[in-house]
């Protein structure tokens, strides 16, 4: 191991460590944000009134020194270090302008709880993931797989068919995949995979799901929503997506679209695979239509 090379400084980072890291965090910010309530509210302008930033903090530092780990450098995990960042920076601003006297904006105190709750959910999902088993987790990506996805989606179905409250199942296929990776090679093309599902992650709520499929697929999983709600926000996912570029090896980049067709659940949908079923054929329609467009199941 050599002191230069900050991967194989993380190149031991086991799913031990990881689920002790994970546990610690949702246990200490629970403790930050009571700490971080009183000096703000209590005593503001105290130099514990911008305590703990990301880089400072346990997982924050953690994952600042581990975070080249394979691992570590997975989408989701990724996710929450950026929701980590985010809540910090929003946790000091508050507390500047607090300590400077001014009363805090409501949208922006609920901006900071709202990326706190979204932080401590992912972790406990993380935690439970790694915790259960790793098999339930694509390796590739760092999204669940389908075994994962058909327990979540089995138990939404049955929430569904008890209170009647809708949820969309959406299948996304990478248009011309093959091209990538037949043009720059399959490690190209596996880039643009771990790119594309953490993107995915990155652009849903924190009660959706992203699920490994299978091959250039994924399927997403939208909580409690109906179809028009749910067609808005991947739309403004399918257009992030075109709009952004994916670094290959620094010097290469591709441009990546993708497919979309959206289910939601209906009365006559005996189990959670006629939903997928509807979705596979509004996707097809997507595909046949030109790509890089969302379709919406009958």
């Amino acid at each position: 191991m050599t002191g230069d090379d900050p991967r194989a400084a993380a190149a031991e980072v086991s799913r031990e460590s990881l689920l002790d890291i994970l546990d610690r965090t949702v246990a200490d910010h629970l403790d930050w944000l009571q700490s971080w309530h009183a000096h703000v509210l209590i005593a503001p302008g105290a130099d514990r009134a911008q305590l703990d930033p990301h880089r400072l903090c346990l997982f924050g530092a953690w994952y600042l020194r581990n975070r080249h780990a394979e691992l570590v450098d997975q989408p989701m995990v990724a996710r929450l270090a950026a929701l980590h960042d985010e809540m910090h920076e929003r946790a000091q601003a508050l507390a500047v302008r607090i300590g400077a006297g001014a009363a805090p904006a409501r949208d922006d105190y609920d901006g900071f709880a709202e990326t706190f709750n979204t932080f401590i959910t992912l972790a406990r999902r993380l935690e439970k993931a790694f915790a259960a088993a790793s098999s339930e987790l694509d390796t590739l990506t760092g999204v669940h797989n389908r075994q994962a996805m058909t327990r979540e989606l089995d138990r939404e179905f049955d929430r569904f068919r008890r209170t009647g409250r809708p949820f969309c199942v959406v299948l996304a296929d990478l248009d011309h995949f093959k091209a990538i990776n037949d043009s720059h090679g399959h490690a190209a093309g596996d880039i643009v995979l771990r790119t594309t599902a953490a993107r995915l992650l990155a652009s849903l709520r924190r009660y959706d799901g992203v699920f490994r499929y299978g091959g250039e697929e994924f399927l997403l999983f939208l909580s409690d929503i109906g179809a028009d709600a749910a067609a808005g926000i991947i739309e403004r996912l399918r257009e992030s997506l075109a709009a952004d570029t994916v670094d290959l090896d620094g010097e290469r980049r591709v441009t990546i679209t993708a497919s979309f067709g959206l289910a939601e659940t209906v009365s006559g949908d005996r189990a959670v695979t006629d939903t997928i079923k509807r979705a596979d054929g509004a996707l097809y329609r997507a595909k046949e239509g030109g790509r890089n467009q969302l379709v919406i199941a009958d």
